[in-house]
């Protein structure tokens, strides 16, 4: 990295970075499927290489206190490989090696420039980014049996089936917005502004087979073939006022909008324009120095990228495969949120809460066929409504030297997906609550006791499940004779289901213990991972298809010792 000053105004920084990952793991996940009441249990072992480049070069100037104008340019470039070996049963046997690599690049720039006039009345503010990406996925799928030979013109005289697949999507993204704040009093202000959005993208994708005596057979149909262009125009103007009387500030918006999206494939083009003006409401209220209430309400309009839109069949992995829709329109989205903040300095009293809730209407759902545990997917525009609330609130109090801390986490969504041709309402209810007591000694160890409780509850279609985390807690933090650190973290988890079908406990213990004497360069340190040789850790979820749960083999006990050096 580097950092410097050509003048007194005027300053150059930049940093270059190189990072190699390599990963290994092993999960076994067992699915159920809702629509065809089929399970499967997957073994999957996985090896992953990647080497990361990164380089950023930024400029600030300012040569007035009314003047400053700042540039920056990130290059990313990634080389991504991974291996995975699936054994696969359910009412077949399958052994599958899946290959995914790819080479991406990206290159994102930002400018922003702030004037502000002599008598701080007009104030101007400009910002632009533009994003070129390149993504290349090249996926592969050696299997000995091919699910989806009613759709692929497979050869099926072969020992095994090979596929593979291409794909290119090169987007060129910009954004820009001019904002013009005109200060109309003490306690008010009225905001103008004026931007664009311009992204245009072109898709490509081909799958072939790998036929035994190494040669290839294409699928050349338009139906296995993307070459699909997709643009999205999006000019706006928007006008804020925002004033404060006495406790509270009010700021209503209002933006017009003006969308334009294009997508040209199969020899012809679909069109779509919308103009649609989008109210906005932020309202502050101070009740204290240090407490308040914010309200947040925002209509928006969110649109897909151009895969959704490309209708020739693509490869997602071993058991799915997605067509896409290029009649897709836009979804609305309401967004409402309410939050509360207070902080008592005199006791130490910490205290938030925050609720959102969120509607989509006309919302980019999935459409899936499911044959046994496959799936053929597409994306539609949902007549039937989203919503999703979430509340989470803390409390903290220290009393002397000790600190007491609790709180809650609370997740309800309802959305709705069509499977065989059959609307599917999915319902979940996520629950976590933490309670704490910690020491706050200067001069003694610290230590922390704690209970986490999950409750996770799913509902498909009418088929539910219910999965239970108990977890305690503790963790030490000493430092001793002066230039001696250590730490220890110890978490103990009992995961189980309402059927008891499922029953796990486990645990991990972590310790760290470092030695670095005052002013001195150098740290010498000893860590501890896994100190409890645990063998798997649990963890569920669920989608409109299908019930997960899932255990992730993890790295067994090992000992670091660790040396460092400040320059």
């Amino acid at each position: 990295n580097f950092s410097k000053s050509p003048k007194e105004n005027w300053d150059l920084s930049g940093f270059g970075i190189y990072s190699y990952t390599g990963t290994q793991m092993e999960n076994q996940t067992r699915r159920v499927y809702i629509s065809s009441n089929e399970t499967e249990d997957a073994t999957t072992a996985t090896d992953q290489t990647a080497h990361l480049g990164l380089a950023k070069f930024s400029s600030v100037y300012k040569p007035n206190d009314r003047f400053q104008f700042d540039y920056d340019v990130l290059l990313k470039q990634s080389d991504d490989d991974e291996v995975e070996n699936v054994l696969s049963v359910s009412d077949v046997t399958d052994e599958i090696t899946e290959v995914k690599k790819q080479q991406p690049v990206s290159v994102s720039q930002n400018a922003n420039i702030y004037y502000t006039s002599q008598n701080a009345k007009n104030i101007f503010a400009f910002e632009a980014q533009h994003i070129y990406q390149d993504e290349d996925p090249f996926y592969t799928a050696i299997r000995d049996n091919f699910a989806f030979i009613d759709i692929f013109p497979v050869d099926q005289d072969q020992d095994i089936y090979n596929l593979n697949q291409g794909k290119s999507t090169i987007t060129n993204k910009v954004d820009a917005k001019l904002d013009y704040y005109w200060v109309t009093g003490l306690k008010s202000n009225l905001n103008f502004t004026l931007g664009t959005t311009q992204s245009h993208q072109n898709f490509d994708s081909n799958i072939f087979q790998i036929l035994d005596n190494e040669t290839s057979l294409d699928f050349a149909d338009s139906e296995f073939n993307n070459d699909v262009t997709y643009s999205i125009s999006d000019l706006y103007l928007g006008l804020h006022y925002k004033v404060i009387a006495g406790i509270f500030t009010f700021n209503p918006g209002v933006t017009l909008h003006q969308y334009g999206t294009k997508n040209s494939q199969l020899s012809s083009t679909v069109k779509d324009d919308l103009t649609v003006l989008l109210p906005d409401l932020y309202i502050n209220a101070q009740l204290k120095k240090s407490e308040n209430i914010r309200f947040n309400y925002r209509v928006t309009r969110s649109f897909t990228d151009i895969t959704k839109f490309a209708e020739a069949y693509v490869l997602n992995n071993y058991n799915s495969v997605y067509s896409g829709n290029r009649d897709l329109e836009s979804a609305l989205n309401h967004n409402l949120s309410l939050n509360f903040f207070s902080f008592n300095m005199f006791n130490f009293t910490n205290i938030f809460g925050n609720v959102t809730y969120t509607k989509r209407i006309d919302a980019l759902k999935s459409a899936s066929e499911i044959i046994g545990i496959n799936r053929v997917g597409s994306t539609i525009n949902s007549n039937l409504e989203d919503e999703s609330l979430s509340a989470n609130g803390r409390y903290q109090r220290t009393f002397g030297k000790i600190k007491a801390s609790v709180g809650a986490n609370v997740n309800w969504s309802a959305t709705n997906n069509i499977v065989d041709l059959e609307p599917r309402k999915s319902e979940s209810f996520t629950q976590n609550y933490t309670s704490s007591l910690a020491t706050n000694f200067r001069n003694a160890p610290n230590l922390e006791l704690g209970y986490r409780y999950t409750v996770n509850n799913y509902d498909n279609g009418g088929r539910a499940t219910t999965y239970y985390t108990n977890r305690p807690y503790a963790k030490l933090d000493a430092t001793f004779l002066k230039s001696f650190v250590f730490n220890l973290d110890y978490d103990y988890y009992k995961y189980r289901d309402e059927e008891d079908t499922i029953n796990n406990t486990y645990s991990f213990l972590e310790g760290n213990l470092t030695y670095q004497k005052k002013d001195s360069p150098w740290e010498f340190g000893v860590k501890g991972t896994n100190l409890l040789g645990t063998d798997t850790l649990n963890r569920d979820s669920t989608n409109e298809l299908y019930f997960t749960t899932s255990s992730y083999f993890i790295q067994p006990r090992y000992v670091l010792f660790t040396v460092k050096y400040d320059l």
